[in-house]
């Protein structure tokens, strides 16, 4: 609950007890206004007032509640502006995110912004809710990276996205020139993001290719040893080669098609355990 100051009914937000972006009155712990007589805007704060369903700014200082205010459908909203807000984001492989080369990707890092356009936020964000938390703000706000962070992720490869001369640097810079221009329409200054990780692992991304391309190559191998056996029997059906040098050579290409064979299979193993972390 608010607590009371001493000279009675006076309402004030309580940030302790109640964290979070935007506090508004009536709510579940404070039911009606009714019940006070004035309310407080500290200095950190904007606070308005709803008045024939527009908002109207209530300067700081402590002000007298009307009828108006008390009345059906009478709100008191409070936002926190002097705040810069540093909250944790994470893209989870979930969201789906995949690269040009089918990765699917993910990241994670943290944002920081603040709330500089109060009443553009509360006319686009809140006017129909009762707060709005931090826990909620951050996942507005990650919903943009997610929607930002999409199309970027298509155009380039994991491992480009893993590079120097791309890498977390550049998802920052992309990502902010993105969203920045979006987020100041609801009063919202972007002011920093940081990539703290990229999932998959860029080691994980560039043993996938190499074992893939050992695999291919193993695939190319038996076909070439296929094709010997195939012209070792038309030699020996056509009298080309004798019946003890047939039997050698074809003992031989069959060991080498069992050791292909072999490596294929090994290969597929580790490529598939590699492809259910990275795809």
């Amino acid at each position: 609950m608010v607590p009371f100051r001493k000279d009675g009914r006076v309402l004030s937000w309580s940030h302790e007890e109640n964290p979070g972006v935007v506090w508004s009155v009536p709510n579940k712990d404070v039911p009606s206004l009714k019940d006070y007589e004035r309310f407080v805007v500290a200095p950190s704060e904007r606070c308005f007032r709803l008045r024939g369903g527009k908002l109207v700014e209530v300067p700081a200082g402590t002000h007298k509640l009307d009828e108006e205010d008390k009345s059906p459908g009478g709100t008191i909203y409070w936002c926190l502006v002097d705040k810069v807000w540093e909250v944790p984001f994470a893209v989870p492989k979930v969201m789906g995110l995949y690269t040009s080369d089918s990765v699917n990707i993910g990241f994670h890092g943290s944002v920081e912004f603040k709330i500089t356009d109060p009443l553009s936020f509360l006319d686009s964000l809140v006017a129909e809710r009762k707060t709005y938390t931090g826990d909620e703000f951050r996942e507005w706000v990650s919903r943009r990276v997610v929607s930002a962070a999409r199309e970027l992720v298509r155009r380039h490869s994991a491992e480009e996205l893993h590079r120097r001369e791309m890498g977390k640097t550049y998802i920052n810079t992309v990502i902010t020139a993105s969203i920045s221009d979006e987020l100041q329409i609801y009063g919202v200054e972007f002011l920093n993001i940081r990539i703290d990780g990229i999932v998959p692992p860029l080691r994980d991304i560039m043993d996938w290719k190499r074992i893939k391309a050992e695999l291919e190559n193993a695939e190319r191998e038996k076909s070439r040893i296929r094709q010997k056996t195939e012209q070792l029997d038309k030699d020996y059906s056509e009298g080309q080669i004798k019946a003890e040098e047939y039997r050698e050579l074809s003992k031989k290409h069959q060991e080498e098609l069992r050791e292909t064979k072999n490596k294929i299979q090994e290969l597929t193993l580790r490529l598939e355990a590699l492809e259910q972390r990275i795809h």
